[in-house]
C-alpha cells in the first residue's frame, strides 16, 4: 500500500486505478492512464518524475507481456527518455529489451533484436552485446539478414574494441619490431626499440606486466578474439584474411593460432587459397609469443623459401624475434653471414644499416648499466665483442658492397677492376687478380678490350716488379683465353710485344709478333664466318692474323732495322700480306711508297703503289684526292732522279684527274693549278697552249658549287691566252664564262671585262650589245659600275641617239626590275648568254699576233 501510495497523487490517479482493475484487459485504459502522466512529466517534472511512468509501464508490460506492441510502445519511451537523461537509464533500456524478448518468444522479434543489439553496441556493454547476438542468431530465422548483424559486430570490433586491444599490447610489442616493410621507421626509431628490447632482455624480468590492469586486458582481449574466432566459422572464404588480420591485433595468442591453423593453414595446399605474407609474420609472430620454437622454424624455413626476395626482411624479423632467447654474439655473428648472402644493394644497406643499429644498441645498453653496477668480466667480453663487430661493419661496408656487386654479376670486370682497386699491397693485388680472373667467364664479357685489359694488367704488375719470367708466363695464358673480341688479344700481343722491345730489344717482339701473325690459306673464310657470328660467338684466335694494329706495330718494328736484302723481301711481304687481308690504310700504302723509293733507289716502284692506292680507295674521293695529290708531289719533286718524260708525268696528271674529275664532294682546283705549275716550268716559266687548256678542263669540269674556284681558274686561263695568243683568241672563253658563271654581280664583272676588251678591238657594236646583256641581269641601282663604263663608252664612241637610247633603257629596267635579280640568279642561274650575231671586223688593230679564227685555241689546244 504504501509503495502505491508513492505514485498515486490526486484523485485523477485514483479513478483511472479504478478503471484499470474494472477492466484490467483494456489496453486503451492504461494508453490513456500512461499519456495521462507522461503530459504531468512535461508540465511538472518534480511532482511527477520519470519513475513514476516507469513504474506504470512495467505494470501495463505485465499485464500485457505477450502483447508486442505494448513492449515497442514502452521501449521506444524509454529510449526518448535516456536521450533526455543522458543515457542515465541505458542499463535499463537494455535489460527492457531482454524481458521483451523472454516474453514474446513466439512472436516475430526481428525489429526488437537488431535495435538491442544496436544499443548494446553504442554502449559498448560486452555481455548485452553477447546477449544480443546470441538472440537475434538464434530469433532472426532468415539467415540472409545474419550477415548484416555480424557486419555490425565487426564493425564495432574494428572501430572501436580493437584500437583498445591494440593499445592495451603496446608494452608486449616492444618486443617486436614493425615490419621490415614498414617505410616509415626511421634508424633513430629502429635504435630506440632495439634498446628497449635489448635492455628487457639482458636486465629486465620477463614477467614485469601490470597486474592491476592484466585482467581488464585479458577481458578485452578475450572477448574480441572469441567473437572472431566463432565468426570465422560462418564468414565468406573471400573475407577469411582480413578476420584473421583483425584478430591478430587481439593479441589473443592462442585463439590466433587455433584459428590460423584452423582457418588458414589447413587449407594452404589449395590452388584457389593463398597465404598473404603479412599473415605469414603474424602466424609467426604468434607461435614465437607461444614459445612453439619447432614450428616456428619450419614455418619460417617456409616462408624464406615461398618469398625469396623478403630474405633480408625475414632475417630482420627471425632476429627481432631470437633476441628474448638467442645469445646476443651469436646474433652479431649471424648478421655478418647474412650481410655476406645479400644479393641487391637494397637488402645490403637494409640489414647493414639494421645491424649496425644492433651493435650500437648492445654496447649502448651494456654500457648504460655497467656505469651504475658491478661490471663483471662476462660483460666486458660481451662489450668488447660488439665493439669489435661494429668497428667490423663500419670498415668493411665497401669491401662487402663490393662482394655484393661481384655475387650479383661475377663477369663483370668493371666491379673486379673496382675491387682491385681497394688494395694497395701488390701481393694483395696479384692473388685478387688471379681470384677475377679464375672467375670470369671469357664467353660473357660483353665489351671488346676489357677482359684483354684485365689480363695485361695482371702480367704488368710482375713486370713492373722485374719479374719478367712470371709475367711471359701469365701473358702466354692471357692468349690462350678463349676470347669472343679481337680486340682482347691484341691489346695482350700489343703490351706483351712493347715491353719485350724495351727491355730486350726489338728482335724479342718481332718473334712474338711473327707468330700471331702467321696467315692461314683459309683465310678468308676464317674472316667471314668470324664477322657473320656462325655458331654463335666464334673465338677471336681464329682471325688474330686480321689485326691492323699488330700489323701496323710488326711494320713499325721491321722497318726501323737495318735494311738488307733480307730485311727489304719481309718488309714488302709483310706490306703485301696487309694489302691481301685489305687492312691496308691509305696512311700504310704511302708508307710502303716510301719505303718502296728508299729501299730500291727507284721512284717508279713508289709510283707503282701510288697507282694501286688511287684504285684501291675508290669508295671515298677525298681520300683519292690526298692520295692523288702526293702522288703528284713525289713525281714532280722526283722527276730528275726518276727519269720520267714529259708525257709520262702528264699521263700521272691526267690519270689523278680522271679518277677524280666529275665529283661534287671535293674542291681538285689545286691539281689542276700543279698540272699548269708544271706545264710552264718546263715551258722556262711561259703558258703554254697545252697549260691554258688543262686551266679551261678544270674549269669546265669543278661542280658549280666550287664557282670560286672555277672563275679562278677561267681567270687564270684568260690571262694566260691574252699573253699567249693576243685578246681576240680571248673571245670564246669569255662567252663561255658569261654564259656559266653565277652569281649575276660576278658575271656582271665579266662582262664587263669583255666589253673593255671588244672595246680594245674597236668593236662598238658588240659592247652594246654585251653591255645589254649585263643591264638586264641586274636591276640599274645595282648595277652601277657597268652603267658607269657604258655613259663613258657613249660619250666616248657614241652620239646623241644613241646615249639617249642608253637612258631610255636604263630607265625602263628601272621601272620594270621590282625584283632583286641578284638573289635570284643565286637561286636558278641568270638569263641565257647568246653569242653576238655580229661578226668581228678585220680592220682593228690586232695586238694577238694575227689570229683570224676566234675558236683556234679549242682546235688547236
Amino acid at each position: 500500500m504504501d509503495t502505491i501510495n508513492k505514485y498515486i497523487l490526486d484523485e485523477e490517479d485514483i479513478a483511472f486505478e479504478y478503471e484499470i482493475q474494472k477492466n484490467s484487459k483494456s489496453s486503451l485504459s492504461w494508453s490513456r492512464y500512461i499519456e495521462m502522466w507522461k503530459q504531468q512529466i512535461s508540465n511538472d517534472p518534480k511532482r511527477r518524475p520519470a519513475e513514476h511512468v516507469i513504474w506504470l509501464y512495467n505494470r501495463f508490460a505485465q499485464q500485457f507481456k505477450d502483447d508486442l506492441n505494448v513492449w515497442n510502445e514502452y521501449i521506444t519511451w524509454m529510449i526518448q527518455i535516456n536521450t533526455l537523461f543522458q543515457n542515465k537509464y541505458t542499463e535499463f533500456v537494455l535489460c527492457l529489451h531482454e524481458r521483451c524478448l523472454e516474453s514474446i518468444k513466439s512472436k516475430d522479434s526481428e525489429k526488437i533484436c537488431i535495435q538491442y543489439l544496436k544499443i548494446a553496441i553504442e554502449a559498448c556493454n560486452l555481455c548485452s552485446i553477447r546477449k544480443a547476438l546470441d538472440i537475434s542468431l538464434q530469433r532472426i530465422k532468415n539467415k540472409a539478414k545474419h550477415a548484416g548483424i555480424w557486419e555490425s559486430i565487426l564493425t564495432f570490433l574494428q572501430d572501436k574494441l580493437i584500437p583498445v586491444c591494440t593499445a592495451l599490447g603496446e608494452e608486449e610489442e616492444e618486443f617486436a619490431l614493425s615490419h621490415p616493410d614498414d617505410k616509415n621507421e626511421d634508424s633513430t626509431s629502429v635504435l630506440e626499440k632495439l634498446e628497449t628490447l635489448v635492455y628487457k632482455v639482458l636486465f629486465g624480468t620477463k614477467n614485469n606486466n601490470n597486474i592491476n590492469n592484466s585482467t581488464d586486458e585479458n577481458l578485452v582481449n578475450t572477448w574480441a578474439s572469441q567473437m572472431l574466432e566463432r565468426y570465422l566459422s560462418v564468414c565468406p572464404i573471400d573475407k577469411i584474411n582480413d578476420v584473421l588480420l583483425l584478430l591478430s591485433k587481439t593479441h589473443d595468442y592462442p585463439v590466433i593460432e587455433s584459428c590460423f591453423k584452423r582457418f588458414l593453414f589447413s587449407k594452404r595446399n589449395l590452388k584457389d587459397h593463398g597465404v598473404p605474407y603479412s599473415l605469414y609474420l603474424i602466424y609467426l609472430n604468434c607461435l614465437d609469443h607461444l614459445s612453439l620454437f619447432k614450428e616456428y622454424n619450419e614455418l619460417m624455413t617456409e616462408v624464406q623459401e615461398k618469398y625469396p626476395k623478403e630474405e633480408v626482411n625475414l632475417v630482420i624479423f627471425d632476429i627481432n624475434h631470437s633476441i628474448k632467447r638467442s645469445n646476443l654474439e651469436q646474433l652479431s655473428d649471424r648478421l655478418i653471414k647474412e650481410l655476406a648472402k645479400t644479393k641487391t644493394l637494397k637488402d645490403f644497406m637494409t640489414l647493414y644499416n639494421y645491424s649496425l643499429d644492433f651493435e650500437q644498441a648492445c654496447i649502448n645498453i651494456i654500457v648504460q648499466e655497467t656505469k651504475i653496477m658491478e661490471v663483471s668480466h662476462d660483460w666486458e667480453n660481451a662489450l668488447t665483442h660488439h665493439m669489435s663487430q661494429l668497428d667490423k661493419l663500419l670498415e668493411s661496408r665497401d669491401k662487402s658492397i663490393s662482394d655484393l656487386r661481384l655475387r650479383q654479376n661475377p663477369n663483370s670486370i668493371e666491379y673486379w677492376r673496382a675491387r682491385i682497386n681497394m688494395l694497395k699491397d701488390e701481393k694483395e693485388r696479384a692473388k685478387e687478380y688471379g681470384h677475377a680472373l679464375s672467375k670470369i667467364d671469357p664467353l660473357k664479357a660483353n665489351h671488346p678490350g676489357e677482359l684483354g685489359e684485365l689480363w695485361c694488367e695482371y702480367a704488368q704488375l710482375y713486370w713492373d716488379q722485374k719479374y719478367y719470367s712470371a709475367a711471359r708466363e701469365l701473358f702466354n695464358t692471357a692468349t690462350k683465353v678463349p676470347y669472343t673480341f679481337l680486340e682482347d688479344l691484341e691489346m695482350i700481343y700489343l703490351q706483351w710485344a712493347n715491353n719485350e722491345m724495351c727491355i730486350f730489344g726489338k728482335d724479342k717482339a718481332l718473334n712474338i709478333l711473327a707468330k700471331c701473325l702467321s696467315v692461314p690459306e683459309t683465310f678468308e673464310g676464317d674472316i667471314v664466318k668470324f664477322y657473320s657470328k656462325v655458331n654463335g660467338k666464334p673465338l677471336a684466335h681464329s682471325i688474330l692474323f686480321n689485326s691492323l694494329k699488330l700489323w701496323t706495330l710488326y711494320l713499325d718494328l721491321l722497318e726501323s732495322k737495318p735494311l738488307n736484302e733480307s730485311s727489304v723481301k719481309n718488309i714488302i711481304d709483310a706490306y703485301e700480306t696487309v694489302i691481301k687481308l685489305k687492312l691496308v690504310t691509305p696512311l700504310l700504302f704511302a708508307n710502303y711508297a716510301d719505303f718502296m723509293n728508299v729501299a730500291t733507289h727507284n721512284p717508279i716502284e713508289s709510283y707503282k703503289i701510288y697507282e694501286r692506292m688511287l684504285n684501291s680507295f675508290t669508295q671515298s674521293v677525298t681520300v683519292q684526292y690526298e692520295i692523288a695529290m702526293k702522288y703528284i708531289s713525289d713525281v714532280i719533286k722526283d722527276r730528275a732522279i726518276s727519269g720520267m718524260g714529259k708525257e709520262a708525268i702528264r699521263e700521272v696528271f691526267e690519270n689523278c684527274i680522271s679518277q677524280l674529275k666529275d665529283q661534287d664532294e671535293i674542291d681538285i682546283i689545286q691539281v689542276y693549278l700543279l698540272f699548269d705549275s708544271y706545264e710552264e716550268m718546263e715551258n722556262q716559266g711561259k703558258p703554254t697552249r697545252y697549260s691554258i687548256r688543262v686551266l679551261l678542263d678544270g674549269a669546265r669540269s669543278l661542280d658549280d658549287k666550287f664557282m670560286t674556284s672555277k672563275v679562278k681558274l677561267w681567270q687564270l686561263s684568260l690571262d694566260k691566252t691574252e699573253t699567249l695568243l693576243g685578246p681576240e683568241a680571248c673571245r670564246p672563253i669569255y662567252e663561255e664564262c658569261v654564259e656559266k658563271i653565277t652569281p649575276d654581280s660576278k658575271c656582271v664583272e665579266y662582262i664587263i671585262k669583255f666589253a673593255s676588251l671588244e672595246e680594245d678591238m674597236k668593236e662598238w657594236k658588240r659592247v652594246r650589245e654585251l653591255l645589254q646583256y649585263g643591264a638586264n641581269l641586274i636591276a640599274p641601282a645595282h648595277n652601277g659600275k657597268l652603267w658607269t663604263f657604258w655613259e663613258r663608252f657613249e660619250l666616248q664612241h657614241g652620239d646623241k641617239d644613241q646615249y639617249k637610247q642608253m637612258l631610255t633603257l636604263r630607265k625602263q629596267l628601272e621601272d620594270t626590275m621590282t625584283v632583286d635579280t641578284e638573289e635570284v640568279s643565286q637561286q636558278e642561274g641568270h638569263i641565257q648568254f647568246v653569242s653576238s650575231a655580229i661578226e668581228p671586223s678585220h680592220n682593228t688593230n690586232n695586238t694577238g699576233g694575227g689570229i683570224a679564227n676566234p675558236n683556234e685555241i679549242d682546235l688547236d689546244i
